[in-house]
């Protein structure tokens, strides 16, 4: 019930970036990595981000929102081009 919440009220940015050497990430995947949640418990999920770009980009920033509210935030150290992090 909390993920359909999450896709029926979740906010996705897409924000297009200049071409030619610019980075250019995007979140190819986020979904509940564990089971059944219990009230009160904890959710796990797995984030991947993948490199489009020409560059390698380095501490790529993944935070996770509850409104305003920062829940969980994970660094990536480095994508290279057409290549995909991701994060448990």
């Amino acid at each position: 019930a909390a993920l359909e919440r999450i896709a029926t009220l979740g906010r996705v940015y897409y924000l297009p970036l200049a071409g030619g050497q610019s980075e250019n990430l995007t979140i190819t995947r986020f979904e509940q990595e564990s089971g059944m949640i219990r009230q009160g418990g904890l959710a796990r999920y797995v984030t991947a981000v993948s490199n489009s770009g020409q560059k390698a980009v380095e501490r790529v920033t993944v935070t996770l929102y509850k409104g305003e509210d920062v829940v969980d935030q994970r660094i990536l150290p480095k994508i290279e081009p057409g290549n995909t992090g991701s994060t448990r």
